[in-house]
């Protein structure tokens, strides 16, 4: 597919990329790329459920560390959790994993757009 612009037209932004979009992209890759949270990822990778009392136990961090990361995990939709009484339960949600790794995978497979390639700024 490519993108053709007749000269005298121009592109707007909003035509190109959804901003909004970008925001919430910027949620999932900022809550990857940090590295206590990718060891909570890997820690529920590994017992696939878990309470904030075996991470704290398992990752030697304050309770109240792993409960801001969990939180911003939650945000990125990259967790979630189930209560059970007065025990939460953490689990990571990996239909959700996978599509975030082909979505960041498909930024580097392929080429951009052939009229992405002239756009100037």
């Amino acid at each position: 597919m490519s993108l053709k612009v007749k000269p005298g037209n121009s592109i707007r932004s909003q035509e190109l990329i959804n901003f909004d979009d970008v925001k919430k992209a910027a949620v999932v890759i900022r809550a990857l790329n940090n590295p206590l949270r990718k060891r909570l990822i890997d820690y529920l990778l590994k017992v696939e459920t878990a309470s904030v009392t075996n991470i704290v136990i398992n990752l030697r961090e304050q309770q109240t560390i792993i409960s801001q990361h969990l939180n911003i995990l939650r945000q990125a939709k990259i967790v979630t959790f189930l209560k059970k009484g007065k025990n939460v339960y953490y689990f990571l949600d990996k239909p959700r994993m996978i599509e975030i790794q082909n979505c960041i995978s498909g930024l580097f497979e392929d080429p951009p757009p052939e009229g992405l390639k002239k756009i100037e700024k």
